[in-house]
């Protein structure tokens, strides 16, 4: 932020440690400002959470099917609270559990574009897990968890990671110091997580899990849905 903005910022105790390279696209800095000032100002507009619920519910009955129709109820539920998961003592993780082409990915893609911060990763490490939570609070998405837990060399830590991140608990690790030797940090994992599974989960994290079970769209139904990529839809977003 240039200096003028973080002043102003400053003033109405507010502390901006970064900015997630996706919220630009969303958010431009100006309209952040302009937002600031309105909240000084006191003229900020009312926002209409039930347009905004059924604009979501209506782009993922344009893309996806879901069986039971009241899924797109809770999904648009679901995307909206990730935006004020910090005022919440437990949030469940979201498992879109299915076979191959049964909508696991493009479920994924369409979170990535709504919900707060939403960060699809691919293939990370737990230490790239721990960071990016800390620095940026994300709905982090996985896709594919299989392969990620399957790694031998960190399979427990990553588990361990989603085990603790339904609730506001510090997680500990062994952090190498600049100057040689380790020291104890503690991490929060907390934060919406949104994971898409062939084979399924563990039974303990599927007790802090909401399970969606997904099926393949019928042939005769594919003219029912959008056949495109979210992602060349910029704009709408």
């Amino acid at each position: 932020y240039p200096p003028p903005f973080r002043s102003e910022l400053k003033n109405l105790n507010l502390i901006a440690r970064t900015i997630p390279s996706q919220a630009l696209s969303r958010w431009h800095p100006e309209d952040i400002k302009h937002f600031v000032e309105a909240v000084e100002n006191e003229t900020t507009p009312q926002v209409d959470l039930d347009f905004i619920f059924q604009e979501i519910r209506k782009t993922f009955k344009d893309y996806v099917y879901f069986k039971t129709p009241e899924i797109y109820d809770f999904i648009s539920v679901y995307i909206i609270a990730t935006y004020f998961y910090q005022l919440f003592p437990a949030f469940p993780l979201l498992i879109f559990f299915g076979p191959k082409q049964s909508g696991k990915s493009l479920n994924l893609q369409l979170m990535e574009h709504l919900a707060f911060n939403a960060l699809l990763v691919t293939d990370p490490t737990p230490a790239v897990i721990y960071r990016t939570i800390e620095e940026l609070g994300p709905t982090l998405l996985l896709d594919e968890i299989e392969s990620l837990a399957s790694r031998r060399e960190y399979a427990g830590s990553f588990m361990s990671i989603l085990r603790a991140s339904y609730k506001r608990i510090d997680v500990p690790r062994m952090e190498e110091k600049k100057d040689g030797g380790y020291k104890l940090c503690f991490f929060q994992a907390f934060g919406p997580k949104v994971i898409a599974t062939i084979q399924g989960i563990e039974d303990v994290l599927a007790n802090r899990s909401i399970i969606i079970n997904l099926i393949r769209r019928r042939p005769e139904d594919t003219h029912l849905y959008k056949d495109s990529d979210p992602a060349l839809e910029k704009d709408k977003w």
